[in-house]
Order: structure tokens, then C-alpha cells, then sequence
């Protein structure tokens, strides 16, 4: 694991780097350079940070921005709490989601 000052690098996701900041507990996610998430736009990255906020009582922050050494681009800085567990199954992420009024498409 590679350290930035006091976080440590957990995981290169599709949208993030991802660090764990033990002094806060919170996960520290920084966007590729210049990009933002899934849906490319930093407007459609904090509306669907703002959703998921309002609808799963997440507590994601906007950090501010980075720029690393090298990069060509600014990174958006987001944080998270940091929740220990393991993965769910299948089953539990549909129970949870149907009793969010989700219901499945497929």
C-alpha cells in the first residue's frame, strides 16, 4: 500500500482512488483526472452524491480538489465514513432496495 501523508491507498476503483484516513475514519476518494464518476460531468457527479446523501443517509462531503504531481488535470476530493463489513449477497442488496421502494427492471 502506497501512503499520501497520514492516508493510506486501499483500492483503484473505475471513478476513484480510494485512501483510508484512520485519524477521521473516513474514506478519502479522489475522481480521475479531470473525470467525474460514471456519468462524466461534475453536475451529474454531485446530484447523485446529493441523492445518495438524501435517500441511502449517506455522508459523503466534497473534500475540495487535487491536483497530483504529473497530472494534466484537477481531481475532485470527496469523503465518506468508513464502514467495516464484508460484502452482501445478492439477496440482501434486493431486500434493502425493495424496502427503499426500489423495485428490480431485470
Amino acid at each position: 500500500m502506497r501512503e499520501t501523508r497520514r492516508l493510506t491507498c486501499r483500492e483503484h476503483g473505475q471513478e476513484h482512488e480510494v485512501f483510508f484516513d484512520a485519524q477521521t475514519q473516513r474514506v478519502v476518494k479522489l475522481t480521475k483526472p479531470g473525470l467525474y464518476g460514471a456519468r462524466g460531468s461534475l453536475q451529474e457527479y454531485l446530484r447523485q452524491a446529493d441523492y445518495a446523501n438524501r435517500k441511502f443517509h449517506d455522508d459523503l462531503m466534497i473534500e475540495g480538489w487535487g491536483w497530483m504531481p504529473g497530472e494534466e488535470a484537477a481531481r475532485l476530493v470527496v469523503s465518506q465514513t468508513w464502514y467495516a463489513g464484508r460484502l452482501s449477497t445478492e439477496q440482501e442488496i434486493t431486500a434493502y432496495m425493495e424496502m427503499l421502494g426500489f423495485a428490480a427492471i431485470f
